[in-house]
């Protein structure tokens, strides 16, 4: 969603601002006492986009999505220029 609103940032840039928001998403989790919260995480839309229970391992499952997923876009930019250079010649 990030880089759809943002459409010309840099990967390095949407990088940071998506491990940023999970890792903020993935923190609030732990925060049990405040009664709004918890009233959207019990709405079923809300448990989807907030969660529900904090886990270390899903702050690991974010970054290998964000590193592979600034790998895939990096490939796909060398193959593209790999692809617009035959096409020159």
């Amino acid at each position: 969603m990030v880089a759809f609103f943002l459409p010309h940032i840099s990967i390095r840039k949407l990088a940071v601002i998506s491990l940023t928001i999970c890792f903020l998403v993935e923190f609030s989790q732990l925060i049990q006492q405040v009664d709004w919260l918890n009233a959207i995480r019990n709405n079923r839309l809300g448990a989807l986009i907030l969660g529900r229970g904090f886990l270390w391992s899903d702050l690991l499952a974010y970054t290998l999505g964000v590193v592979l997923g600034v790998a895939i876009e990096k490939y796909l930019q060398r193959a593209r220029l790999f692809q617009t250079k035959i096409e020159a010649e």
